[in-house]
C-alpha cells in the first residue's frame, strides 16, 4: 500500500541559515536502543554503560549536511555524508581526525543552524519498528596549506560518510543528548 501525506507550504517565513553547528559523534556499538514515536520522530537514546556522545563545534559556514537519495534496481538509498573544515593543521586535531578515522562504525547526530537534530548513520524501518546502524565512518579527506598566505588556508578537510535507506529520522528537540 502505498500513502501520500499531504505537504503544505509554510505559512510563516523559515528562520535560520543551511549548515551545521555541531555534531555529537559515538561509535555504533555505544547506543543500545533508540526509541521511535509514530512519526519516526525519536524520543530517547539508550547508551551502553558509561558511554557518551562527543561533541565537535564548527565555526560558522564550515560544515554541511548532505543527503543524496538515489533509486537502483533494489530501491531507495539514501548517501549521507557530513563535510567540515576545521582551520589549522596542529598535531592536537591531527590526532584527533586520525582518531575519529580509525573507527569504523559511528552513529552521528548533526544539529544543523536551524537547532534541527538529524541522526546520521542509522537507517529506520518502521513496519517493525527496528532500527540497524549503517557504519558511517570516515570518507574523504584532505590537509591543506596554500601558497598564498593572503588568500589561501591552512585547514583539514573531513567527511564522515554512509549509505542509508531513508533520510535521516529527527531527534526529538526535548532529548538530551547523552555527553
Amino acid at each position: 500500500m502505498c500513502l501520500t501525506t499531504p505537504i503544505e507550504p509554510s505559512s510563516s517565513c523559515i528562520t535560520g541559515r543551511a549548515g551545521i553547528n555541531t555534531i555529537w559523534v559515538t561509535a555504533c556499538e555505544n547506543v543500545t536502543d533508540l526509541t521511535f514515536d509514530a512519526d519516526a520522530l525519536i524520543t530517547a537514546i539508550t547508551m551502553a554503560s558509561g558511554q557518551v556522545f562527543v561533541p565537535i563545534k564548527f565555526e560558522k559556514d564550515t560544515a554541511f549536511l548532505n543527503q543524496a537519495l538515489t533509486r537502483p534496481k533494489s530501491g531507495m538509498v539514501v548517501k549521507q555524508t557530513i563535510s567540515f573544515t576545521e582551520p589549522g593543521l596542529s598535531p592536537y586535531l591531527r590526532k584527533q581526525l586520525i582518531e575519529l578515522n580509525e573507527c569504523c562504525c559511528n552513529i552521528c547526530i548533526v544539529q544543523d543552524n536551524t537547532g534541527l537534530r538529524h541522526v546520521c548513520g542509522i537507517s529506520y524501518n518502521s513496519s517493525t519498528d527496528t532500527f540497524q546502524v549503517e557504519d558511517m565512518k570516515g570518507g574523504e579527506g584532505s590537509a591543506n596549506t596554500g601558497a598564498n598566505s593572503e588568500n589561501d588556508s591552512a585547514e583539514y578537510v573531513q567527511t564522515l560518510m554512509c549509505t542509508a535507506s531513508a533520510y535521516a529520522p529527527q531527534l526529538d528537540p526535548t532529548v538530551v543528548i547523552p555527553t
